[in-house]
């Protein structure tokens, strides 16, 4: 389930208080403060959903910061790590005497809840939070304690593919976990980044998770293409189709169900994007590769119990 939590549903003199009040209850408790010259008229919004058992959160604010406390952690109930990958804007962030500079979209760090830091977000920031649950990690990474408050650039090598992941999460919201599993692909990713950032003992099943990311990567890029079949995912990444299929087998799904499911979730998602209201149904069927708009119909019901026009409509 997708939820939306805005400064648009306040006063605007209230609208800090309101996103500060928010980020604290449903991510982590922090001590925050507006920071640019728009304080008095704060903008902020969280966009909250759940993706195969990672919580992620889409947060756009105006310029702030936040500092984790001693204190804070005193009271909290939960051991938690946070992935915070940059959209837009720029940040810094500060832990165990390390500084993460994130200034190109696409950079992440990862930010242990159990050990003070504190962040800085410039204006209209847009950052993607997910919260990993510490033992998930620690048995890909044993070592990550090394790797907090430091930058990985989303530029190349791993750092890249797990960047493309991580951003890629919030277009699924509620439809991810049938979409396909994808925390372990996160996982196996992020942990070999930060292995290339800093070192240390890492558990990675790390072909696997790059083929798989390539593949979800490829699949992105060429959604629209009514001529994509798995043995032109398979090309396309330099794997043969016999081990596309046993590939995704593994993970319980096929190459077929795997990019029907791409384009309906991609199609439900943008029959509520604001940036394609003024197009039809049938160019949102072509957007996302099916080229007939009745049997998009058809298959967009089997899947969500409703037509595409009543998803449009809200009802």
């Amino acid at each position: 389930m997708v939820v939306r939590l805005s400064t648009s549903d306040v006063d605007g003199h209230d609208g800090f208080a309101y996103w500060r009040d928010a980020v604290c209850r449903h991510i982590v408790e922090l001590r925050a403060r507006a920071a640019g010259p728009s304080s008095d008229r704060f903008v902020g919004e969280i966009v909250r959903s759940a993706v195969d058992r990672l919580h992620v959160d889409t947060v756009t604010a105006d310029a702030h910061e936040v500092v984790r406390t001693a204190r804070l952690i005193s009271r909290a109930d939960t051991d938690d790590l946070f992935l915070t990958l940059l959209v837009q804007g720029a940040g810094v962030f500060e832990q165990d005497d390390r500084r993460a500079v994130l200034d190109r979209p696409g950079d992440f760090v990862l930010i242990d809840s159990t050990r003070p830091y504190r962040g800085r977000l410039g204006d209209r920031s847009r950052q993607i939070v997910v919260r990993v649950p510490r033992d998930r990690l620690a048995s890909w990474l044993p070592g990550f304690a090394g790797a907090t408050g430091v930058t990985v650039t989303g530029t190349s090598g791993a750092g890249a593919l797990a960047s493309g992941l991580l951003r890629s999460l919030p277009l699924y919201g509620e439809e991810a976990e049938s979409v396909a599993p994808v925390s372990g692909s996160v996982l196996d990713l992020v942990a070999a980044a930060l292995h290339d950032r800093v070192g240390g003992e890492v558990r990675v099943r790390s072909v696997r998770a790059a083929h798989l990311a390539r593949a979800r990567s490829f699949i992105r890029d060429h959604l629209s293409d009514p001529e994509l079949t798995p043995a032109v995912i398979a090309d396309g990444i330099n794997v043969s189709e016999r081990y596309l299929y046993a590939l995704l087998e593994s993970d319980g799904t096929s190459p077929g169900r795997w990019l029907r499911e791409e384009r309906l979730a991609r199609a439900h998602a943008l029959l509520v994007d604001r940036r394609w209201a003024g197009r039809g149904i049938s160019e949102v069927a072509r957007g996302v590769g099916f080229t007939h708009p009745s049997h998009f119909a058809r298959t967009y019901k089997a899947r969500y119990g409703t037509t595409p026009g009543e998803r449009r409509a809200g009802t």
